[in-house]
């Protein structure tokens, strides 16, 4: 596994459904209400939530956090260790 220069800064952002003009028509379908369940928070996320948590990944106080995967879902779903350790064999 290589590494990248010093001044290169990677992160990632994983969102959950979001109500957005793309999701509109699913979210308030038939299936809407079982995609909501699936969070505790029993809701979509607002494009400006997003927003929001994509906008302090990317502050400069955030250097060190280089190479995380910020999950944005409302706790949809979590991560495993055996999730964690099936990516580090892709």
């Amino acid at each position: 596994m290589g590494h990248s220069r010093p001044e290169t800064f990677l992160s990632s952002w994983r969102r959950g459904f979001t109500y957005t003009g793309m999701a509109t028509e699913l979210l308030n379908g038939p299936e809407g209400e079982a995609i909501r369940a699936q969070s505790p928070l029993k809701r979509e996320a607002t494009p400006e939530e997003i927003a929001e948590a994509v906008i302090r990944l990317t502050a400069a106080g955030m250097l060190y956090a280089t190479g995380c995967i910020l999950d944005v879902n409302g706790a949809s779903y979590l991560r495993s260790r055996e999730f964690l350790k099936g990516l580090l064999y892709m």
